[in-house]
């Protein structure tokens, strides 16, 4: 099955430096290993007139880099406190049936939360994203043209919502500490959005 996604136009993004290792920083959500276990892309996210997109980041990816999509999924990035067995829990997924199908995009096609690609089917139905909550994205996707070294575990980023200083929802994706391989909840500030 192969599905195509229209392009929708970022017009408002926050973007900051933070590795691509965002699969060790949720891995340090439920245990105290912090060790990196795959490379993974960057993910951007942006506030658009259809709401939060994701796209992979210009630092990953040509914005007209042809790929396949084998999913999607946001999760929070929190647990209940001295739940360490627990993984986060996922507030909207997609993926194509059967498995190995994909939907053709591009890298800087941006896909609004909520609203899978025609051909997806829907794992998790959309819950409300909150502001100044931090959030991770993976998009499953590979290069089509294969002229690029596939990418382990696709593309990620933790983010949040945020209100610019003008008063406009913007969205911040978060820096990993290099220290713990983990995002620090403290920078999501309302009218921080650099």
């Amino acid at each position: 099955m192969h599905t195509h996604c229209s392009n929708v136009v970022a017009t408002s993004a926050t973007r900051t430096r933070w590795p691509g290792l965002v699969l060790a920083g949720l891995l340090c959500l439920s245990s105290m290993s912090c060790q990196a276990t795959s490379r993974r892309g960057d993910a951007a996210v942006a506030v658009t007139e259809r709401g939060v997109c994701f796209s992979v980041s210009s630092r990953s990816e040509a914005a007209g880099e042809r790929l396949k999509l084998f999913g999607m999924s946001v999760n929070d990035t929190t647990r209940p406190q001295a739940d360490w067995q627990s993984l986060p829990s996922t507030l909207w997924s997609f993926a194509f049936n059967p498995p190995g199908s994909f939907a053709e995009i591009a890298a800087g096609d941006c896909i609004p939360y909520g609203m899978a690609p025609d051909g997806a089917i829907v794992k998790t139905p959309p819950l409300t994203l909150v502001p100044g909550h931090p959030y991770g994205v993976t998009i499953d996707a590979r290069s089509w043209s294969g002229r690029h070294v596939p990418v382990v575990g696709g593309y990620s980023a933790v983010f949040c919502l945020v209100t610019a200083e003008n008063g406009a929802m913007t969205a911040q994706v978060l820096t990993v500490s290099s220290a713990f391989e983990r995002w620090k909840q403290d920078v999501c500030h309302d009218g921080d959005a650099r």
